[in-house]
């Protein structure tokens, strides 16, 4: 039990496997996965290289763990990604990087907002991979563990809503800057 007597949580990401059906076959290439989770990490969150030939599976079978506790960098993340109207901004991104010259090949994302109204983690789930030009490039396996972490946030944020200690969520939207 963290804090204030809240139970902490921890949000798991996974990269188990990918394959990228645009490169030309037998080709190959030392790629990594970089997992942007909302600033809820600490450092880059990001696989170890593997070389890659085109049409087959690199198994990176890579996962983290972030710890989600009241006051803690990973629940500020959370709290204030569910409290926007923007669904977009609960967006975790898979970016799939060319290890030599550390550029961005192609990209993937889930929605933590959609996982969590489906209540259902994800495991080994194929996400289609698209490059700057939102041409498919292939597909990336993952799995997030991180409904219980977002319900035990969802449910405090509301709890403080309620008693008046937060903004209410039903008053006057709050103007914000930036974005």
């Amino acid at each position: 039990v963290a804090a204030g007597g809240v139970a902490a949580q921890q949000i798991v990401l996974g990269v188990q496997e990918l394959v990228l059906s645009a490169e030309p076959r037998g080709s190959s290439r030392r790629l990594s996965v970089r997992v942007e989770a909302l600033g809820m990490e600490d450092a880059p969150l990001e696989t170890p290289a593997m070389v890659g030939r085109g049409g087959e599976a690199m198994r990176f079978n890579w996962s983290h763990s972030i710890p989600v506790a009241s006051g803690n960098r990973a629940w500020g993340a959370l709290a204030r990604a569910l409290a926007t109207t923007q669904e977009e901004d609960s967006d975790v991104y898979f970016t799939v990087r060319d290890a030599e010259t550390g550029g961005s090949v192609g990209e993937a994302y889930i929605n933590l907002e959609k996982l969590l109204k489906g209540g259902v983690d994800y495991h080994m789930e194929v996400l289609q991979i698209l490059n700057d030009a939102n041409r498919p490039l292939g597909h990336l396996s993952v799995s997030v563990r991180a409904v219980d972490a977002l319900r035990l946030v969802r449910s405090a944020d509301a709890a403080v809503s309620r008693d008046g200690r937060g903004a209410r969520r039903d008053a006057t939207p709050t103007q914000h800057s930036g974005h």
